[in-house]
């Protein structure tokens, strides 16, 4: 279940931070209910979400450069979806096709590629083309996003306004269990449980369905 990663139409940390408190009536930090605290507690509540299926899904760009035929993403891309180069979509293909079709010398060829082909290491993904590229193209990705915590007051949290009160509900359930009130945290818990199917559904279906997606991996700005 992918949402989309856009900027402008998310809640930075400290609006989670400032929405949190206001649920749980502790408007300001102290030494028990300290914002470090708070904090985590959004975190996890991030991971939760993940847990449960809500990819953050984000497109990004490149310039190819004079026969380039491979392309290491940033650390943030977990895994690459898409690949769109020169407005032309490109086919994923496995190990062994890569080797079928370049007749295993995979930078024999050169020109507009077709297919592109994922390795993967220890330190994320890596991307091999069929073909060595001209220079100057531009080349669209689709990812899901790698899990990253909060940590600055302006980051932006990485999922839709949507998903806000599931966000502050769950962060308000694991900050009340922490402070031992169980039966407050169950509420809070039964709240987030009762929102996330229509959460999910809105995801899927931006303006009640009347939208159509940017693109075939997500609701996703093509910008």
């Amino acid at each position: 279940m992918p949402i989309s990663v856009t900027t402008g139409y998310q809640h930075t940390l400290a609006n989670l931070r400032t929405m949190v408190r206001r649920m749980v009536m502790k408007p300001t930090s102290d030494d028990r209910w300290d914002d470090d605290l708070v904090d985590d507690c959004i975190n996890r509540a991030l991971d939760e979400l993940h847990m449960l299926g809500i990819e953050q899904i984000a497109t990004d760009t490149f310039t190819s450069s004079a026969s380039q035929q491979e392309w290491t993403p940033e650390a943030t891309v977990w895994r690459v979806l898409g690949v769109n180069y020169d407005d032309k979509w490109l086919t994923m293909i496995t190990k062994d096709e890569m080797d079928r079709i370049t007749g295993g010398d995979w930078d024999a060829n050169s020109g507009d590629p077709s297919y592109w082909f994922v390795e993967h290491t220890d330190a994320g993904c890596h991307i091999w083309f069929d073909k060595k590229m001209p220079t100057g193209k531009t080349v669209k990705f689709w990812f899901e996003k790698r899990i990253q915590d909060l940590s600055d007051d302006d980051t932006l949290c990485g999922f839709y306004k949507t998903f806000t009160p599931l966000i502050v509900y769950k962060a308000c359930a694991l900050l009340k269990h922490a402070d031992g009130d169980l039966q407050e945290s169950q509420g809070w818990d039964l709240r987030f449980d009762r929102l996330f199917p229509m959460a999910e559904y809105r995801s899927l279906n931006p303006g009640g369905g009347n939208l159509t997606p940017h693109d075939p991996h997500g609701w996703s700005d093509p910008n």
